[in-house]
């Protein structure tokens, strides 16, 4: 006897959700966060600060396409952040959060600022789709 295709359509569609479940648990968590940044003291020089950080300062973000996924906050602020164009700021963009920090001209680290970013919740299909392709 044939298996019932609702049947087979429910236990693929629970296999599915389970995977992105499964995948969520177990993906690392970026290193640019609170508290990797709480780490970084006066002083310290752009070696320390990304080993701290883990990566150089550049951008981390793990979405296919901002313009795909709605953000909120973070479109303005990397707006406003790359305006910066001082040799002695750094910034790393990371999923939830972004790091900026300026150096003087000894090479040492005088200020550093963080950014919580919140990303407007993804649904099932969108995690689904991002997951798959």
């Amino acid at each position: 006897m044939a298996a019932q295709p609702s049947i087979v359509c429910g236990a693929g569609f629970t296999a599915a959700v389970a995977a992105v479940a499964a995948f969520e648990a177990i993906r690392p968590q970026s290193p640019i966060n609170k508290t990797n940044f709480d780490r970084i003291i006066l002083g310290a020089n752009l070696r320390d600060v990304e080993e701290i950080l883990g990566v150089p300062p550049g951008d981390y973000t793990t979405q296919s396409s901002m313009d795909e996924e709605p953000v909120e906050d973070l479109d303005l602020l990397r707006l406003l952040l790359s305006k910066v164009k001082h040799p002695n700021v750094k910034r790393w963009f990371g999923d939830n959060a972004i790091v900026v920090v300026e150096f003087n001209g000894k090479g040492q680290l005088d200020d550093k600022w963080f950014f919580r970013v919140r990303r407007q919740a993804e649904g099932l299909v969108s995690k689904l789709r991002r997951w798959l392709f």
